[in-house]
C-alpha cells in the first residue's frame, strides 16, 4: 500500500505539538508501508519531497509528484486544522488523486459560522480524523464522516 502525506507542517524544527504529531505519524507510516511525505521544507529524518504548497494547493509540481507516486491513500494534515480553507484544499487534493482514498487529519479544534457550515456541506469531504469528541460531534452534525484519534503522550 502506498500512502502520501501532504502537509504545510513539514518544516523543521519539529518542536511544536502539531509538527511533532505530523512527524511521528509519517515516521510510523514509513515503518509499515511505502509512504512519501510532501511539504515545503526538506528534512533528512523523514525524507520529505519538497513541493511548494500554495494557499489553494493548486501546484503543477505537487500534482505531478502525486501522479508519479500514485498513492492508494492520501492524508492531508493542514497547519491550521479543519478550517473552511483546509476543506477547500482537501477537495482540490481529492481531484488530484482521483483513484486514492483521501482523508484529512485535523489537529486543532475549530468553530464554524453559518456560511462555513453550508460550504462544508457542499464540499462533502470523504473522511476527517479529529482528536476530540467535541470536534467529532461538530463535524458529524455537518454529515462529515469522522474518525477519532486519541494521541497518547
Amino acid at each position: 500500500m502506498k500512502i502520501a502525506v501532504v502537509s504545510e507542517l513539514f518544516q523543521p524544527p519539529f518542536d511544536e505539538g502539531c509538527k511533532v504529531m505530523n512527524y511521528y505519524l509519517t515516521r510510523v507510516l514509513k515503518e509499515k508501508w511505502l509512504c512519501k511525505a510532501f511539504g515545503p521544507k526538506h528534512c533528512t529524518k523523514i525524507d520529505i519531497e519538497v513541493v511548494r504548497l500554495r494557499k489553494t494547493m493548486v501546484s503543477r509540481r505537487l500534482t505531478n509528484a502525486l501522479k508519479c507516486f500514485t498513492p492508494d491513500i492520501l492524508i492531508y494534515v493542514p497547519e491550521a486544522g479543519a478550517t473552511l480553507y483546509s476543506f477547500l484544499r482537501f477537495k482540490i487534493l481529492q481531484w488530484m488523486v482521483k483513484d486514492a482514498k483521501v482523508a484529512m487529519l485535523s489537529l486543532q479544534h475549530r468553530s464554524y459560522n453559518s456560511l462555513e457550515k453550508m460550504l462544508i456541506l457542499i464540499i462533502r469531504p470523504k473522511k476527517v480524523f479529529v482528536m476530540t469528541d467535541n470536534m467529532a460531534i461538530k463535524l458529524s452534525s455537518l454529515r462529515v464522516p469522522v474518525g477519532l484519534i486519541i494521541a497518547g503522550v
